[in-house]
Order: structure tokens, then C-alpha cells, then sequence
């Protein structure tokens, strides 16, 4: 009988082949397994962190959004004002009314005439008006009083009085305004 060659081996031969044997089991591993994986690895991380991005930067949108939404509610009621101080295009006639509806409530004559379109490219149109009241002294500044009390808004770019003819013995003054007014389309 012939005796096995692994047990001629002296125990430092089979401690180097089992090491052997051992780095070449390790070394498969590495080029089998893990290079292969860790390219896997990394490329999940790459995407982990491009969704860690999307979610960051849908964080700060979502954040953005509900800042907006509280912007709006705190703003909301200023809408509303806003609306009345603009004088929508359908309510020109509403407008002129009341304009005309003043003057006889003060007394006063009244000749108005607005302009043509200011278009500014805005959200809004200036379009001029030119109001002329004729009446007397306290006639004529109520009646400033009153349109100015409108909830609409006026701007106006000048003011005019000058004396008129007397009336049945009452002095009378003629008020000339030049003003603008803002409508909605």
C-alpha cells in the first residue's frame, strides 16, 4: 500500500497549503461576489442620493407651497378691497351714476367726460376723467367730499376752481378735475 501524499506533508506544508487554498478561495470571492455587488452597491447609492434630492427638493416646494397658501389667506382680505377700489368695465354706467347721483344730492351742476383707454399693459386700464361741477361754495366741496369718499379710487392730477356767474344773487364757483381712474377688464 502506498501511503497518502497529504499525510507526508509536514503540519508547516499543510498550514502554507491551507493558507493557499484559503487565499484563493478569498480571491474568488472578491472577483466573483463582492466586485460585481459592490458595483451593484454603488450604483443604488447614486440613485439613493438622487432620490434623496427629488424628495429634499419636493420638501422645499411643499414647504414653498403651504408659505404661499398662508401668504394668501393673510392677503385674501385685501383682495376684496382691492376689487372694490378698481372699477370693473360692466360697471361704468354704476359708476357715472353715482358720479351723477352726487352732484344732485349736493346741488351742484356737473359735466364729465372720460377718456380714451390708457392701456399699460398692466392687470389694469387708466382711462382719464374729467369731472366739471358748477354750484356753490359749499355745494361744490361736499360734493369733492363725497366722490372722494367712493370706494373706488381716484387720482387726481389737478384741480381747478375759478368764480362763475352769480345765480340768483349766490355767488357760484366752477371746479375743473383732471383725474384718473383705474378699471378692471
Amino acid at each position: 500500500m502506498k501511503a497518502n501524499p497529504a499525510t507526508k506533508m509536514t503540519y508547516p506544508q499543510k498550514m502554507a497549503m491551507s493558507f493557499i487554498v484559503f487565499i484563493i478561495a478569498a480571491a474568488a470571492l472578491i472577483f466573483l461576489a463582492i466586485i460585481p455587488f459592490g458595483n451593484e452597491i454603488i450604483k443604488m447609492k447614486t440613485d439613493a442620493e438622487s432620490q434623496a434630492a427629488e424628495i429634499e427638493k419636493d420638501y422645499f416646494q411643499g414647504k414653498s407651497l403651504k408659505k404661499v397658501a398662508a401668504d394668501l389667506k393673510v392677503v385674501q382680505p385685501q383682495i376684496e378691497q382691492l376689487d372694490q377700489i378698481f372699477i370693473n368695465k360692466n360697471d361704468a354706467l354704476d359708476f357715472v351714476t353715482s358720479l351723477e347721483k352726487t352732484a344732485e344730492k349736493n346741488g351742484v351742476t356737473l359735466q364729465e367726460k372720460l377718456g380714451s383707454e390708457d392701456d399699460q399693459g398692466k392687470f389694469y386700464t387708466v382711462i382719464p376723467l374729467t369731472i366739471s361741477v358748477s354750484g356753490n361754495f359749499s355745494g361744490v366741496m361736499n360734493y369733492l367730499s363725497d366722490v372722494e369718499s367712493f370706494s373706488q379710487y381716484l387720482n387726481i392730477k389737478s384741480m381747478e376752481l375759478t368764480a362763475a356767474a352769480p345765480v340768483s344773487g349766490q355767488k357760484n364757483i366752477t371746479m375743473q378735475i383732471l383725474a384718473d381712474t383705474y378699471w378692471l377688464p
